[in-house]
């Protein structure tokens, strides 16, 4: 069995492991595992990220550079990940700040007068202070509510509801069937909005 094969069959945490266990050592060897690992990492993640930004309307163009930016990040912080969140979840926070900043840095160039292509609907409301507080408000009103569920239904929530995964790799990602994932999902939509109502 070749090593890509079985570094492919390994987790996301144990190829976190794995990587910042070979960053000890400089040899060819281990930079070539390194190598392989982030290779892994991008085949398997950049697809659901790409699909991700092109749900926020993004050009194809702008999505394969923001995906590009976020991966280079990924890869120069795996060394430092702390297991305080998934990995999954760590890419998605490296992902909406790599948009946030890069949609701040075109609207910053448009005013500047700089020519970007890029559509008007994605830079309106990036900087506006009303639009911010109502999402912050009304964000804040959601995490309370989920902080109220049990551990898998929050992480189910999560994946759903922050990372905008599909039902089938959630499914994949909690090792059940994708049917099942849609009625938890469901049934803790029912229960959130009962006690978002509380809670206004």
């Amino acid at each position: 069995m070749s090593r890509r094969v079985s570094l492919q069959r390994e987790d996301d945490a144990d190829l976190v492991r794995l990587f910042q266990e070979t960053r000890q050592e400089e040899t060819r060897q281990e930079d070539a595992r390194r190598e392989e690992i982030c290779r892994i990492f991008y085949e398997r993640h950049a697809p659901t990220i790409g699909r991700f930004l092109a749900s926020r309307g993004l050009a194809p163009e702008l999505c394969a550079e923001v995906v590009q930016d976020v991966f280079l990040k990924i890869f120069n912080g795996l060394g430092g990940f702390r297991y305080e969140t998934t990995f999954l979840g760590w890419c998605y926070t490296i992902t909406r700040n790599t948009l946030r900043n890069k949609l701040r840095d075109l609207k910053a160039a448009k005013r500047d007068g700089v020519e970007v292509e890029v559509e008007e609907s994605l830079l309106s409301g990036v900087d506006d202070p009303l639009t911010q507080v109502l999402c912050g408000e009304r964000a804040q009103l959601l995490d309370r509510g989920v902080e109220t569920l049990e551990p898998r239904d929050r992480r189910l929530v999560r994946y759903r509801l922050d990372q905008e995964l599909k039902y089938r790799e959630i499914a994949r990602l909690e090792g059940i069937p994708e049917g099942t994932v849609k009625s938890r999902l469901s049934k803790i939509y029912r229960i959130l909005r009962h006690t978002l109502e509380d809670l206004e």
